[in-house]
């Protein structure tokens, strides 16, 4: 995604013990946490959220990212979810410069709109991390990371949701 990355391989990764959180915002991620941090009103709940491993929110105020887990989600949702919470990271305002590739800057720029808006759901970046995300996990697997087991998913909770489409009598 971004012009001067490259996946590093698990055994280079795993040398240097601590995986570096680049470009220095930092943001807090609870992860696994109870539907009703992530989900206040029935109006939030996502129109595709049937469709979704997991959902999150963002409170800039306290400089955190909720993500509550579908029962059903596996290790490459969770690694994804991971992915989605660090894109929200690099796209908050922090006057630094982050260079995009030129075929996801619209994506990114528009996920910063969201952000400065004020969106806690913040909808339009599920579209961008579901669009880039098959390309991060191709780009994991040719590196040689095993993503068939996550150990990000300890102790956390999980919940199931749906969206009920009833035509109005």
């Amino acid at each position: 995604m971004f012009e001067r990355c490259h996946t590093r391989d698990a055994r280079t990764a795993t040398a240097c013990f601590v995986i570096p959180t680049a470009f220095g915002k930092s943001l807090t991620v609870n992860f696994g946490v109870p539907f009703a941090d992530v989900i206040t009103t029935a109006s939030e709940l996502p129109k595709d959220a049937s469709n979704r491993k997991y959902l999150l929110r963002l409170n800039k105020a306290r400089g955190a990212v909720s993500i509550v887990l579908h029962y059903s989600a596996g290790a490459s949702d969770i690694v994804g979810a991971c992915f989605h919470a660090q894109l929200l990271r690099l796209a908050l305002p922090r006057g630094a410069t982050v260079e995009v590739a030129a075929e996801h800057r619209d994506g990114f720029l528009q996920l910063q709109r969201e952000i400065t808006a004020g969106d806690p759901c913040v909808s339009a970046s599920q579209d961008f991390a579901t669009r880039l995300f098959p390309e991060v996990l191709a780009g994991l697997r040719s590196a040689g990371w095993a993503i068939s087991a996550s150990l990000l998913q300890a102790d956390e909770w999980r919940a199931q949701w749906h969206q009920c489409h009833q035509k109005a009598q």
